[in-house]
């Protein structure tokens, strides 16, 4: 009975770990090319170095989010509620609950 019970945590600690790794905003393959497209080319986004983010986590305290340019929010509407950062060459998007929600390389 008590190995049971042990086998029940395990499978629901393993449960949210793989749900801490799932994107929590959809987006297209489109979207995330759009989003690459637009925001790396824009030069006056500062950039943090490189570093390996995880759907899930937290964003650090010290990076600038910053707001989707209106292109990108009019053309994919779940920016709009979201900002972002830029890790090297990668796109960090952040949610409303300052975690991040996708990492677009």
């Amino acid at each position: 009975m008590r190995q049971a019970a042990l086998g029940v945590i395990t499978l629901c600690c393993i449960g949210a770990a793989a749900f801490a790794q799932t994107a929590t905003i959809k987006l297209t393959a489109e979207d995330t090319h759009t989003i690459k497209e637009i925001v790396l080319k824009e030069s006056s986004f500062p950039r943090t170095a490189a570093a390996d983010y995880k759907v899930g986590d937290e964003a650090p305290a010290s990076v600038s989010l910053q707001t989707f340019p209106p292109v990108v929010a009019e053309k994919i509407s779940a920016t709009k509620s979201h900002r972002f950062f830029l890790s090297g060459d990668k796109v960090v998007v952040v949610d409303t609950r300052n975690k991040i929600a996708e990492v677009i390389e």
